[in-house]
């Protein structure tokens, strides 16, 4: 099995600031294409994931952006709390409370339980129980 190919970092930063000057420039389309590419290139780069969900909210299309972030995060498990978080985010702007509730969780457990990140996410959680 050939292993995935993955971008320097410093391929990835220069990815990540020339979409931010699309984005910034108005061209939501180019920054879109780009980070296609750069995560079709680099499916674990979850900079490079994030990013392209958000330009992809920007451009309305959140059910994809919702759908490109479960895509990576059953391919990459190993994620952590960051992308699930953003998808329990993305879960509740669409009202999917149950969902956004689970993911949170999800987040929640794969984090440090002593980090001030994990109490911010349980108590988002709680938030949404009525809690």
């Amino acid at each position: 099995m050939t292993p995935e190919p993955v971008l320097s970092p410093s391929a990835s930063f220069i990815v990540r600031q020339t979409a931010w000057a699309h984005e910034r420039c108005g061209d939501l389309e180019a920054a879109e294409r780009l980070l296609r590419s750069a995560v079709e290139a680099d499916p674990s780069g979850l900079d490079l994931i994030l990013d392209l969900a958000r330009v992809l909210v920007q451009r309305g299309h959140r059910r994809e952006a919702l759908s490109v972030l479960r895509g990576s995060y059953s391919r990459a498990p190993g994620a952590g709390p960051r992308l699930a978080s953003r998808i329990a985010e993305l879960c509740h702007e669409q009202g999917d409370v149950e969902g956004a509730i689970r993911w949170y969780e999800e987040a929640r457990q794969r984090s440090d339980p002593t980090n001030q990140a994990c109490l911010a996410l349980r108590i988002r959680e709680l938030e949404l129980l009525g809690r």
